[in-house]
């Protein structure tokens, strides 16, 4: 056998064996796409079956739903009577109670007026109270310290004649008043000790003269002629000091050396 004949069948042979391997891969892909194709179709299976159960149950829902919806106007009915029952009643129920309150609250304020009323008069008797109590205070504290100044002003001999007239004439105006403070005997002790001269009056007269015009100032502290009188007490109180003390300068002179 020549050597052209020898490759030409090697040839041949390895064609033959290329073409058997192809065919042999070619029917493993083969077999592998039937069985992909087997199992597509087994779920393609499985998805009918879940599509007709869906188709089951959306064909129930769809029902229930229906029926809701005839429910549903069933209670629209069912609100709609009771809505307009409930207006009628909450209608009358509201002409009722305009009534009872209209009638209650008229009471309620009336009593509030005489609670209030009263707790304005209590309020006003207190404050009344308390502010005399702070007036007077201030009176006399105010009076105390008149009196004290006064009183150094006539011992020491500050005070000229016509100063001290004045004062007094001042002090009349109070017998003027048309209400005094004073009873009957007091205010004629008063006329009795406003006669009489600065000069005149003794310190207990001067004293006595102080208690009253500080008893005016009590009652009358918001009157200037209360204050006019005890100016001129608190004046005579310095006076007879001052007599006094210079009579007793005097005594001392004239006695034994």
């Amino acid at each position: 056998m020549s050597l052209e004949l020898i490759a030409s069948v090697a040839g041949a042979a390895a064609s033959v064996a290329a073409v058997v391997g192809a065919a042999y891969s070619l029917g493993r892909k083969i077999a592998l796409l039937e069985a992909r194709l087997s199992q597509l179709d087994d779920r393609a299976t499985r998805l009918e079956g879940r599509f007709a159960s869906l188709e089951g149950e959306v064909a129930f829902l769809k029902g229930e739903m229906s029926a809701l919806k005839g429910e549903v106007s069933a209670l629209k009915g069912e609100v709609g009577e009771l809505k307009a029952g409930f207006r009628g009643e909450l209608a009358s129920m509201e002409e009722r109670l305009r009534g009872e309150l209209g009638s209650g609250l008229a009471a309620v304020r009336e009593e509030l007026r005489r609670e209030f009323r009263s707790e304005l008069a209590s309020l006003e008797e207190r404050l009344k109270g308390y502010m005399g109590e702070r007036v007077g205070r201030l009176a006399r504290a105010f009076a105390g310290y008149q009196e004290f100044m006064l009183e150094y002003l006539s011992v020491k001999g500050l005070l000229e004649e016509r100063e001290v007239r004045l004062a007094k004439g001042e002090a009349r105006r109070l017998i003027e008043l048309a209400a005094n403070p004073f009873t009957r005997e007091e205010w004629a002790r008063l006329k009795q000790l406003l006669d009489k001269e600065p000069e005149e009056l003794t310190l207990e007269e001067a004293y006595e003269l102080r208690d009253l015009a500080r008893k005016a100032i009590e009652e009358y502290g918001d009157r200037y002629e209360a204050y006019a009188l005890h100016v001129y007490a608190s004046i005579a109180v310095g006076l007879a000091y001052r007599r006094l003390g210079e009579k007793r300068e005097g005594a001392g002179r004239g006695g034994p050396q």
